[in-house]
């Protein structure tokens, strides 16, 4: 017997439905730059207690108007700077992606 006899599975069966979402999914790059930048901040949202360096609620007027470190005078201790009371810019965006997912998962 020759391997011209038998057929290719692909041939005999039609692709399945989670094939066919699949192809479809891992076909499209933008689809899948939105999904991994979602996640991303999805993570972000979970892990925002470990990810953040500072307290998003602290006030401290010792440390107010900061520049951001790509500044002459910025520094790493406050990497996006801080506002007129004090408060870090960077723990307030982490801290808000946990309100925004609250508001889109909606009351438990």
């Amino acid at each position: 017997m020759s391997s011209t006899n038998f057929a290719v599975i692909d041939e005999v069966l039609p692709p399945s439905a989670g094939s066919l979402l699949r192809r479809r999914i891992f076909g499209h790059t933008t689809f899948l730059i939105g999904a991994v930048i979602l996640l991303l901040i999805i993570a972000m949202a979970i892990f925002a207690p470990l990810l953040a360096p500072h307290d998003p609620y602290a006030q401290s007027l010792a440390h107010r108007l900061q520049p951001p470190v790509w500044h002459a005078k910025g520094s790493w201790v406050h990497p996006l700077g801080t506002d007129q009371v004090g408060r870090d810019y960077l723990s307030r965006p982490i801290y808000g992606s946990r309100i925004s997912r609250a508001i889109v998962r909606g009351p438990c």
